[in-house]
């Protein structure tokens, strides 16, 4: 018989790299790291172009699955107010009136208000969710846009050995925190927000397309199959947000 590989390790994954992104390992996602962010807050070839609108408009139709209420749509450019808890060895965010909404007994987080600030912490929760086995599977399961894929790495890890698995893949470069972010675009139902994200041996900074559905906010792969990273050695040009000293 033969021993089948993880689907999402067979397709090429560096794990290296790896973030919150167990969740781009399950996706069949690439990560192709690329020179230091340059400072002041440009952006290098590899990642969106920043178009940020100051407010937006009330949001579209769809309703948060916990009655969060929208609230401000004013796009964040400083750090918000922020309770921070552990989740395992990863600082988790909670800033109140914009999520996460839902704290389930085993420190799985969803929930998100349907705002800038409410996309910002849902792409900084996916971070500790995805990098900790008691509540990675429930992170695929609720807050991983829907794909073919992730179907497949759902019902893959009803095997615990499977979710232990995805884990070691997004934290083989060490435990991750939280350092910064930087909005790249915003609108009713998408948002791309660069977080930077600190390993012991370095940063990197990460794109990370967030998008609305079934009324709260999920982590979209990219549809390329390849996730441009910066290394990072200065946080000049993004707003400064971490849990963990």
């Amino acid at each position: 018989m033969v021993d089948r590989k993880p689907w999402y390790m067979a397709k090429g994954w560096l794990t290296a790299s790896a973030v919150f992104i167990g969740a781009l390992a399950a996706a069949g996602v690439y990560l192709v790291v690329t020179q230091d962010a340059q400072p002041g807050g440009a952006v290098t070839a590899s990642s969106p172009s920043p178009a940020v609108p100051k407010v937006s408009s009330s949001p579209a139709e769809g309703d948060s699955v916990c009655g969060l209420e929208a609230g401000d749509q004013t796009v964040p450019e400083s750090a918000p107010a922020t309770s921070w808890d552990l989740v395992g060895k990863v600082a988790a965010p909670s800033v109140e009136g914009s999520g996460p909404g839902v704290v389930d007994d085993d420190g799985f987080r969803y929930c998100f208000a349907h705002s800038p600030t409410g996309a910002l912490v849902a792409a900084a929760t996916q971070l500790p969710m995805s990098a900790n086995e008691s509540t990675a599977k429930q992170w695929m399961d609720k807050s991983v846009a829907d794909s073919p894929e992730r179907d497949e790495e759902l019902q893959a890890m009803t095997d615990p050995a499977r979710v232990k698995d995805f884990v070691a893949a997004g934290t083989a470069r060490g435990v991750p925190q939280l350092r910064a972010f930087r909005f790249i675009s915003y609108d009713q139902t998408s948002a791309v927000v660069d977080l930077v994200v600190e390993y012991p041996d370095g940063m990197v900074a990460i794109p990370s397309e967030m998008t609305w559905q079934d009324g709260d906010w999920r982590y979209q792969p990219p549809a390329s199959g390849r996730l441009a990273a910066d290394t990072v050695r200065t946080l000049d040009g993004y707003v400064e947000w971490s849990g963990v000293s």
